[in-house]
This record gives C-alpha cells, sequence and structure tokens, in this order.
C-alpha cells in the first residue's frame, strides 16, 4: 500500500467553516438532456459514501491509492486522506495557516497542494510551510497535476469558467476558456483521453435543480466541450477526482450530510442526427 498512508498518521488538530454547508434532497434519478454540438454521458453510481469522520468535503484528489480531500472547518482546517475502496479514515493534517480559507488539494511530486480563497496562496509540504501566489489568486478552486504541471480552474464568478496550468513554484502560467460553463466552477480533475488531456469539472449550482460534470478535451490550445453528465441532486456540488488506481470518479455534495459517490461514465451520443433518426421512427 501507498506510502502517503504512512506518513499520514500524525498530528489531530481542530478545524475553519466556510459558507459551503448545504442541504438538499438526496436522488439518484438520471436524466440526460441534449446540447446542440456535444455528446452526452451517463453517470452509473458504483459506491455512496457518508462522510462521518469530517464536517465538509470540499476539493479532492488522487494521491497513488488515497484519496485526499479539503475539510474547512471553524475549530481548525485539515486535509483527510480517505481510502478509495470505502472512503473510510486514512489519517489526516492540519492546515495550521493563520485565517486559513483552504478550497482546492492536489498531489504532486509526492507531497500535497492547498490553495486558499482569502490569501490567494498555494501551500506544499506535509507541514504546509512552504508557499507562493496562486496564479488564480484568491478565485483558485478544484486542482490536479498532469505529473509535470499543477492544474487549477478558477471559481470566482458564474461568466468566467476557466482552467490554469502551471509549474510548482506558480510561473508558466496559461489558463484557457472552458466554454457553455454558467455556473460557479468547483471541482476539478484531470482524467484520461488517449493521445489528449481530458478535464472534467463540477459547479456549485446553489438552488439547482440538476448537478453536472463537465466533460472537456484539452486540445493544447483550447478545451472543447465534450458533455456533460447528471449528479445527484442537491444544493451544491464541491470536489471532484479520477482515480487512476481504482479506473473510476468520485464525487462530493451535500444532502443533509456530506457524501462521496464512486461512479463510472458511459458516453451516450445525442447529435441532432440521432435525434433526426429517432424522431423518423416514429
Amino acid at each position: 500500500m501507498i506510502r502517503i498512508f504512512v506518513i499520514v498518521c500524525m498530528s489531530f488538530a481542530a478545524l475553519h467553516a466556510s459558507d459551503t454547508g448545504c442541504y438538499c434532497v438526496h436522488g439518484l434519478d438520471r436524466c440526460l438532456f441534449p446540447s446542440s454540438g456535444t455528446d452526452e454521458f451517463e453517470l452509473s453510481i458504483l459506491n455512496t459514501f457518508t462522510i462521518s469522520y469530517a464536517s465538509m468535503v470540499l476539493g479532492m484528489d488522487d494521491a497513488d491509492d488515497a484519496i485526499l480531500f479539503v475539510d474547512n472547518n471553524d475549530s481548525g482546517e485539515k486535509l483527510f486522506v480517505a481510502d478509495p475502496q470505502d472512503m473510510s479514515y486514512a489519517g489526516e493534517f492540519d492546515l495550521p495557516w493563520t485565517n486559513a480559507d483552504p478550497f482546492g488539494v492536489c498531489y504532486f511530486g509526492g507531497v500535497p497542494y492547498v490553495n486558499d480563497s482569502s490569501d490567494s496562496g498555494i501551500r506544499y509540504g506535509f507541514d504546509f510551510t512552504s508557499i507562493f501566489t496562486n496564479p488564480f489568486g484568491a478565485d483558485g478552486r478544484g486542482m490536479d497535476s498532469d505529473g509535470t504541471n499543477l492544474w487549477e480552474v478558477s471559481g470566482g464568478s458564474a461568466s468566467d469558467g476557466e482552467v490554469g496550468r502551471f509549474n510548482s513554484g506558480g510561473s508558466g502560467f496559461q489558463s484557457w476558456d472552458l466554454p457553455g460553463i454558467t455556473s460557479q466552477i468547483s471541482g476539478m480533475t484531470l482524467y484520461p483521453i488517449p493521445g489528449s488531456t481530458g478535464i472534467a469539472v463540477t459547479t456549485y449550482d446553489t438552488g439547482a435543480t440538476y448537478h453536472y460534470v463537465w466533460l472537456y478535451e484539452f486540445t493544447g490550445s483550447q478545451c472543447v466541450l465534450l458533455g456533460t453528465a447528471e449528479l445527484p441532486s442537491c444544493i451544491v456540488s464541491t470536489g471532484l477526482a479520477y482515480s487512476d488506481y481504482t479506473g473510476t470518479w468520485f464525487s462530493a455534495f451535500n444532502d443533509g450530510a456530506w457524501r462521496v459517490i464512486e461512479f463510472e461514465l458511459e458516453e451516450v451520443s445525442f447529435q441532432q442526427d440521432t435525434w433526426g433518426g429517432i424522431k423518423s421512427a416514429f
């Protein structure tokens, strides 16, 4: 088993709440809404885990054979480590800086990186004493890495969906629009596309009836929207991670309790010519 599980049995400390607590009706019904020029993806839930050992589940990332997630609670912020087989507790790290307001996390070069929406810093290492300025400032949310660079989404507003890429010190920053999104971005993960890079994001969607994973292909110069997959209904959706270890996806939300679903995705094409064929069959 993994290296991070061993180092993780460190200190316990108290956790600072941000205003992300929410309550909603937990529903697993699927309803696909075709978008012109894109495909849709059907989400199949494999497991639903209730996270009782943390106050909230915000940004997520995979770390070899573990899942990391951020808990931003009034009594002290933490980075938790979970076993992806059942999302059970596997360890924790304090996020000890003053006035911390963490959200996103990624695992890069053998250490965790955590961003902060109050002081625009990205801290890293197991004691989080190393820091550099976040290229997205206080708007940075979900994070991931491709083994060479860090990736992050901007969650500053509902009208400027962006993903950025930069090195482990914050330099070399480039950013690209994420077309189609009209809600504030929360979670982000990279996922495998043969010969290319897949980018997936979630949005808070406060008050929305339906919640989605938005799937993109990064061509090297732009992000092309491939389609969406519907998530369980709730007031907000937060973290998102694709695990290379399990080959499955993980997404966090709150429906009166904080939960994480493990799921798979299947592409379901609903292009306009498909709709024409369906109509002509009746």
